[in-house]
């Protein structure tokens, strides 16, 4: 993933939706179709994006202290957590 220190000009808007993009091109290079995972703070966000984006690859998801979302996001990314997390139990 992508750097955040102040020389690679890290936006806090911007960051978890670039990281989606950054760990999905991780599991294509390393030929993973499927995945679970564990995201805490700002990893659970990147997930919710990610859930968002593509659910078919995605199996289960904790999300652990996840922050804050704003906008339509919000309520997209929560129901489709909540079923996520209703299909794996």
């Amino acid at each position: 993933m992508r750097s955040t220190d102040r020389a690679s000009r890290w936006c806090c808007c911007t960051a978890s939706r670039q990281a989606m993009f950054d760990v999905f091109a991780l599991l294509d290079k390393l030929n993973i179709a499927r995945f679970k995972a564990i995201g805490v703070s700002g990893g659970a966000k990147t997930l919710l994006h990610m859930a968002t984006r593509q659910p078919d690859r995605i199996d289960a998801l904790a999300l652990v202290s996840a922050a804050p979302f704003s906008g339509s996001f919000r309520t997209a990314g929560m129901v489709l957590s909540s079923e996520i997390w209703l299909k794996a139990s």
